[in-house]
This record gives C-alpha cells, structure tokens and sequence, in this order.
C-alpha cells in the first residue's frame, strides 16, 4: 500500500482504492482532452459532464480562449457520431443550420429540408456567436435543444443531438433571447490564461492533437446506461438541506432559477455522483452547482463564497442550528436560576433575617432605642425576608440535564462526523472525476471552522448542564411558590 499523503490541511488520509473501469476510462478520457491545453481543465470536465447528462453548455469569453478548441475535442469522446460546427451572424440564415430546401421535395409540394450534414444530424455541435440568432433561427433551435426533435416539414423527427457547446463574447440582453440562454446549465466564463500559465503557453509548440482510445469511447448505449443508474442515485438529507439554503440564498440574492433548472441541475449532481463510484450525491458534487445556477457573471463567484462557506455544515446537524439550541437551554437555564421566592421552614412558614442575623418566623423584631432625653425605649422593626433560588422536583431538574446532555450527544456525533469527513476529504476530492482539485483546500478550512464552532458550542452546553445539575431540589416538591415565581416550562 502507498504512504499516506498529507493534504494543505493537515490531513493524513490514504489513497484512494483502484477506481471501476468506467470510472478510470472517464479519466483517460478527460486527461486525453486536456492535453495540450493551458489552464482550462475545469471547461473540459463542466462539457464532458455535461455532455454525459445530455445537457449543454455555454462558454463566455473574448475570442482566441480556446472555446472552439474545447469543442472540437468533445467530439472525440463518443464513437461514431458526427459533429457540426457554424458561426452565427445576424444574417444566418436557417439553412446554414438545419440544412436546405429539398427541390425534389418542393416538386411534390412538400417543404422538407436535406438535413444531412446539418445540426438535426449532429450528436455533438458548436455554435460560436449563438446569441446572433435571429427569430427565423430560434424557435427550431429552442425546440432541438430541449426536445431533441426537429420540425422537417410536416414530419417531427428525433434527433441525435447529445449536446451543444454555446459560446459568445457576452451574455444576451434582449428578452427573446433569454428562453435560448435558458437552455444551457452549464454556464462558465473562460478567459485569457493567467501570468502563471503564460510561460507554459509560450513554451506550446505547434497544435496539439488529443487521443482518446476507440477502446475509451463511449457508444449511446454507455450513455443510456449512465442515466439509467443515475437516476437511481440517491440524495441524502445533508444533501438536500444544503439544495434547500442554496435555493434560499438565491432567492434572496435575486438570482433566477427556474424549477426545471433545479431538477436538471440535480439530474447532473446524480450523473457525478454515479460516474464517479458512488450511490450518493455528496456535498461535495454541489460544488458543481456554481456552473448550473448564475445568470450574471458576477453570480458566480457569489455562490462559490456561499458554498465554501457552508460546505460541510449542510448535515441536518449544522453549527447554526446548535447554536440556537444552546441559546435556548441558556435561556431556560437564566429563568431557572432567577426565579427567586421566600425562603420557608419544614412547616412551610416564610423565614426572616432577625436582627441577629439568624433565621425567623416573625416579620418583625423589637428592639431597644434611647430617645433624645437619654431613655430607653423599645421600637419594632420589618425583618428583612430570606429569599433563595427556587427549589425545583428532582424530576424537572433531571430532565433539564438530560435534555442538554441529548444537545451534547448530537454536537458531539457532529464533531465526530466532521473529523471522518476531514479524513476522506483528500481523496472524495482530489480523486473526482469532475471537482477542481483545487477546491479541497477551502473545504478544509470550511470544515474546520465548523467543527470549531461547534466545539465553542459544545463548551456552551456542558456548562449549562453543569449550571442546571446546581440548581436547588426538593424531593417532595410542592410548589408552593408557584403564584409568585410563574409556571415552570
């Protein structure tokens, strides 16, 4: 077995097992298509998943990125299918799309295109400029990328189509326009690499020319296999908390997202989880959710703070709400202690400080006073009433501990379940077939900060108990200081 391998955390953890075949021929493919290429693994791994989960995806940047490049290796990754690629302008028109008007077609009076060639008989396209579409181009389009199905005359046939990479300088204004944007989950800006990437791009020479194995292609049977047994992964609680406050945070933040989008976006969580060895979607796949779920570019960037700030945490057990629960059985603890009642003997008569400092039954004391002229008088004083915490049932004292102690359990089993995450987080991460390594450093630090909270709170909760276990008990409690001091929760 190889040496374990400390992460930026610190964290020890093992290598992860051999991967499936599946698995391990998705890697080769994925590796075989970022060959070459400078700083743009993540489109890669956002249009080949994409592609697996039959959606499609749209890549914004300035010209000379690479978005055609991108493209054009996706199409090494199924066998035997065809590809199509175009320019829009504002002056396209359908027929450099869907293909021309048949003349034989048009003698028998029937309007029928030759498609052959075109995008109905594509399984994988590239439309560079998409948003130069006019409305003569539109609504086929809108209705080929949703339906897979394509108007040919009279006739509605299905198609192909496995998926289409968008791309465009910017994102759309005009309203009619919006439906066409809608129909991409995955969205991702790609722009000029960066001044580290800049020397490894000047040392490329010449094109590169990726190569995936005929025996690492994938055949429309592998993909109908895939969708079958991702629509059988499952979605656990953790999982779908965090969907639930993500959704939350993205009506709040104004960001549209419409159902189907949700449901697509799960759809793709599944296929990760499945293609990468799993029968559950874990917290971690939701990284993805950044590239599925922004309509402004800006938008992004806000989700991926949001989820590195609640990865982690999106178990139903989260900091935030132990948190709440400890102000909780504080604020019982403060009533509690400050219910204040007069002090009573066996007999249940109140008791008085007498002027000797000892304990009385009298409210008043009598005392000797000289008066002005030198005699001596008695005068009668108010005791002052003994008032101490009140006592409560051995029953309800027990149950205030126990019920904080239930709170310490489930922080603690928190803690516990935070520590085990730690430990696989190296290898659920950075062994993804889909995640950018990269984004296990910040989950560290997410998952830490939540474990520290949650061990403050932890402190919280023990001393609240330990505050409750000192609280006054009577045996055979009667209260009979309960008009004074108020019901008892």
């Amino acid at each position: 077995m190889a040496s374990a391998i400390e992460t930026k955390g610190g964290i020890k953890v093992e290598p992860a097992p051999a991967p499936s075949p599946l698995k391990a021929r998705l890697v080769r493919v994925r590796d075989a298509l970022t060959a070459g290429l400078i700083e743009r693994d993540i489109p890669i791994r956002l249009a080949f998943l994409a592609a697996l989960a039959g959606e499609h995806v749209l890549l914004i940047g300035p010209p000379g990125t690479a978005k055609s490049e991108l493209a054009r290796r996706l199409r090494l990754v199924f066998t035997g299918q065809t590809y199509f690629e175009r320019l829009l302008t504002r002056f396209s028109v359908p027929e450099e799309l869907f293909g021309p008007l048949s003349i034989k077609a048009l003698e028998e009076d029937r309007y029928q295109r030759q498609i052959d060639g075109y995008l109905p008989t594509a399984s994988v396209a590239f439309l560079d400029e998409i948003f130069k579409a006019n409305s003569a181009i539109l609504n086929a389009l809108l209705t080929l990328l949703n339906e897979r199905e394509f108007d040919n005359g009279t006739q509605r046939i299905s198609t192909p189509l496995v998926s289409v990479v968008g791309a465009s300088n910017e994102l759309p204004q005009e309203e009619e326009l919006l439906a066409l944007y809608d129909r991409f989950l995955v969205r991702h800006h790609v722009g000029p690499v960066s001044d580290e990437g800049f020397g490894r791009l000047l040392d490329l020479r010449g094109q590169a020319k990726p190569r995936v194995a005929d025996a690492d292609r994938l055949t429309p049977k592998d993909i109908e296999c895939i969708h079958a047994a991702a629509m059988k992964v499952t979605v656990p609680a953790e999982v779908a908390s965090l969907l639930k406050a993500m959704r939350k945070f993205c009506q709040d933040q104004k960001i549209p997202v419409s159902d189907r989008r949700w449901r697509k976006a799960l759809f793709l969580l599944q296929v990760a989880a499945h293609t990468d060895e799993r029968s559950a979607v874990s917290v971690w796949d939701c990284w993805l959710l950044q590239h599925c779920l922004w309509h402004k570019r800006e938008e992004r960037e806000t989700l991926a703070t949001w989820y590195e700030e609640r990865a982690g945490a999106a178990s139903p057990r989260e900091p935030e709400r132990f948190a709440k629960v400890a102000a909780a059985w504080e604020a019982k603890l403060k009533q509690d202690a400050g219910r204040i009642v007069h002090k009573e003997d066996e007999q249940g008569r109140p008791l008085y400080r007498g002027l000797s400092g000892n304990e009385v039954i009298s409210k008043k004391s009598t005392r000797k006073k000289r008066d002005t002229y030198g005699y001596e008088r008695e005068e009668e004083v108010d005791n002052e009433p003994i008032m101490v915490t009140m006592s409560y049932a051995e029953g309800h004292v027990s149950a205030r501990v126990n019920g904080v102690a239930a709170a310490c359990k489930e922080v603690r089993e928190f803690l516990a379940w935070s520590e085990e995450q730690m430990k696989q987080l190296e290898q659920q991460i950075r062994g993804h077939v889909w995640l950018d390594p990269a984004c296990a450093v910040p989950a560290v630090q997410s998952l830490q900060e939540h474990a520290k909270r949650a061990a403050d709170v932890l402190a919280r909760l023990e001393k609240a108990k330990a505050e409750f276990r000192k609280l006054p008990v009577e045996k055979d409690f009667v209260p009979r200081a309960a008009g004074n001091a108020g019901a008892i929760s």
